[in-house]
């Protein structure tokens, strides 16, 4: 099997038709969100499609493809694949057969360093997936990621009983507000939702990596298929709170949200998370991920998503594994460099 299959780039159009039959799609493989991501560093995206001798499509990967230059050397990322799960099922031993295809391809033939950060599959231990590519000499890079993941599953009443009580009890306050709630995937959308999240950022002084701004450029040109859901809360014809998420796959992610004092005073958040879990069940989701979470840094943010009554995970990888000569040592050196230079280049 394994020598058999073959790797060939896809266009869009053989992309967007192939990548929602894999039930572990989700918005970092989606096509415009990871060329979006390769340019802001520089590097370009090679969708792929790994296929069986008989042109059966058993995998497909966005490869972020950034060279180092001058020195030589470089990284091929997939962040949030490959995406092996297609209609829900995976064949016996296809992950490490699509991992050896993807070593053979970028690794051994262009003599660059592989990094895989696989999707969060609920159903799917880390562990297993940590086996399968240590053994084949992936090393595991630092990582403390962690999510947690709530079982959409569930009926609606038994999700309910599962948040904590006093989550419920500020549920159940904000659904007698009387709040209306639009839910969108219009461009015109984000931009009512943009000043909510810049005045949250300028409030609370923080940053983030992708800001609003990466997502709503995403979302103007983003296919009908990938774009993200948006939700705002109103309160007297105004906006008060917001919410971005992203349906693909079997799961729904909270991506971004922000509410201004009025919201934060109504617990509108608490009634956006709740509609989201709703558009969540209603596009059959068998996850919702609550996008990331940190007890130390953000240990409000943290309990607010664990009194939800999910489970915690760990990210897994992201797992590399190096080109064997003088190119690893360049790559390694390269990004030695990029990271000390990156707070500058983003001055510029």
């Amino acid at each position: 099997m394994v020598d058999q299959c073959t790797i060939r780039q896809v266009d869009r159009d053989t992309w967007m038709r192939l990548a929602p039959e894999f039930s572990d799609y989700n918005y970092r493989q989606a096509w415009d969100f990871g060329t979006a991501c390769a340019v802001r560093v520089g590097a370009l995206s090679e969708h792929i499609a790994i296929e069986s001798p008989e042109r059966k499509t058993v995998a497909l990967a966005d490869v972020r493809i950034r060279k180092i230059p001058m020195i030589g050397g470089g990284i091929a990322y997939i962040n949030g694949g490959p995406l092996v799960w297609h209609n829900g099922l995976q064949e016996q031993d296809m992950f490490p057969a699509v991992v050896k295809n993807l070593v053979k391809e970028y690794v051994v033939r262009r003599k660059l360093t592989l990094r895989i950060a696989p999707p969060l599959i609920g159903d799917f231990e880390k562990n297993d997936l940590e086996n399968v590519l240590v053994q084949m000499g992936f090393a595991q890079m630092p990582n403390k990621k962690k999510t947690i993941l709530l079982d959409l599953s569930q009926d609606e009443g038994a999700i309910r009983k599962g948040f904590h009580q006093k989550w419920r009890n500020c549920l159940n306050k904000c659904e007698k507000n009387g709040l209306i709630v639009r839910i969108g995937k219009d461009y015109s959308m984000f931009q009512e939702f943009i000043p909510l999240f810049n005045e949250l950022i300028a409030e609370k002084n923080f940053s983030v990596d992708l800001d609003v701004n990466f997502y709503a450029d995403v979302q103007k040109g983003a296919a009908s298929g990938d774009n993200f859901f948006i939700l705002l809360a109103e309160y007297e014809g105004k906006p008060i709170a917001g919410h971005v998420a992203s349906i693909l796959g079997d799961t729904c992610v909270y991506l971004l949200g922000a509410a201004n004092n009025i919201g934060r005073e109504m617990n509108a958040a608490y009634l956006l998370q709740w509609k989201a879990i709703q558009l969540g069940k209603a596009a059959v989701c068998r996850w919702y991920d609550l996008g990331g979470i940190d007890p130390d840094e953000n240990p409000g943010v943290y309990n607010f998503k664990k009194r939800m009554g999910g489970q915690e995970k760990t990210l897994p990888g992201p797992y590399q594994v190096n080109p064997a000569g003088i190119k690893s040592l360049l790559t390694q050196f390269g990004e030695v460099v990029y990271s000390f230079m990156k707070p500058y280049l983003k001055r510029l």
